[in-house]
């Protein structure tokens, strides 16, 4: 998708407005991030995961990730030559 689409669709806003949901700080900067796919094989896989999801959230109820911190200070830790 261009830029030009994605702007008069106003995308950004509605990615704006789901982040505000995201419980961690990594999490929300990977939403701000999205960006509309073109592949019909990754909307397929996304699809596939989606729904495992739901599933998941049907069968087993809510799961909460607020009180985990963020490990991307730990991450680059392990990354060799660092």
């Amino acid at each position: 998708m261009d830029e030009q689409t994605f702007e008069t669709l106003e995308l950004q806003d509605l990615i704006a407005l789901a982040a505000r949901h995201v419980q961690t700080a990594p999490g929300r900067l990977k939403m701000l991030r999205l960006r509309p796919s073109v592949s019909r094989a990754e909307i397929l896989r996304e699809l596939e995961i989606t729904g495992e999801c739901v599933t998941y959230l049907n069968t087993r109820g809510r799961f909460g990730l607020s009180g985990i911190e963020d490990l991307e200070p730990l991450l680059a830790q392990l990354i060799p030559g660092n």
